[in-house]
């Protein structure tokens, strides 16, 4: 991903958004994850976010694993900070943390930062 563009909507109303959104298929998501907006981004990982909360042992795992599997959107510190503990570190609280090791050993700063939070 290059550099963020940002269209300038506020987060409040990003998570209306999201609200109204929630059930869309994860596709849609990783379509939003996808983009070079950064709104986009925020408004799939709030999804996500919301998601993982309410979900089973089934869902927080599939949520848990599209996430790791897309860290390269996940790719400035709001996107990180208000998403990763409450995915990666909730997820990981019982289970074998080998994903962090990778994660704090990759090249990329965002990953590093995934795997702290």
């Amino acid at each position: 991903m290059g550099g963020d563009f940002f269209i300038g909507i506020k987060v409040a109303e990003i998570r209306k958004v999201a609200e109204r959104y929630a059930h869309i298929c994860l596709d849609e998501i990783e379509q939003l994850l996808l983009s070079e907006v950064h709104e986009h981004r925020m408004c799939a990982l709030i999804i996500l976010k919301k998601r993982f909360k309410q979900g089973n042992e089934h869902e927080r795992t599939e949520i848990f694993e599209f996430y790791i599997n897309h860290t390269n959107c996940v790719n400035d510190w709001d996107l990180i900070d208000s998403s990763s503990p409450y995915i990666v570190g909730e997820y990981l609280q019982d289970k074998p943390c080998d994903v962090l090791y990778r994660l704090a050993q990759s090249d990329s700063p965002w990953d590093n930062r995934i795997a702290m939070m």
